[in-house]
């Protein structure tokens, strides 16, 4: 069954949520940098989903975002060069 997020956002299953420890080992960073760009002062947030006082990412929300944010290469997204 779909989980419906407050922006109308439906994620198929738990699975695809990842916490903050597992997102910072991914990404090879701090737990600090991520909560950092989840807050509305940077300009470059990590999209995110709030459940209660936890912080969930989707992986395939996490994955375009990380190529949105890609500089010099061909922008998969727009079909252009940044």
């Amino acid at each position: 069954m779909p989980i419906h997020t407050e922006l109308g956002v439906s994620i198929e299953s738990s699975e695809d949520l990842l916490t903050i420890d597992e997102l910072a080992v991914r990404l090879k960073v701090p737990k600090s940098w991520i909560y950092t760009h989840t807050r509305g002062r940077t300009k470059c947030r990590v999209p995110y989903i709030k459940l209660g006082k936890y912080l969930r990412f989707e992986e395939g929300a996490v994955r375009r975002w990380l190529q949105s944010q890609q500089i010099g290469y061909r922008n998969t997204l727009h079909g252009s060069v940044q």
